[in-house]
């Protein structure tokens, strides 16, 4: 949503750290579960694409991006 506000956002961005140049994998699977885990894909066991229903890809109790924001409150109204 272009034009909407971004203060926490923008503010991290502010006091963080620039990370110019990241190189993905050849792969979809593998560089999205490192975008959400911030680990390599060979560390999660997500290292290559797989048809649905099949048990390779990132597991269930990987530690994501989100669930650490979610843990600690970012964004949420109420936890202001």
């Amino acid at each position: 949503m272009r034009g909407v506000a971004t203060p926490r956002i923008d503010a991290l961005a502010q006091s963080g750290m620039r990370l110019p140049n990241y190189n993905v994998e050849s792969d979809c699977v593998p560089t999205r579960s490192a975008l959400m885990t911030g680990r390599p894909p060979i560390r999660t066991g997500a290292f290559q694409s797989v048809p649905p229903g099949r048990p390779q890809g990132l597991k269930r109790t990987e530690w994501t991006r989100a669930a650490m924001a979610t843990q600690a409150c970012y964004g949420h109204a109420h936890c202001a």
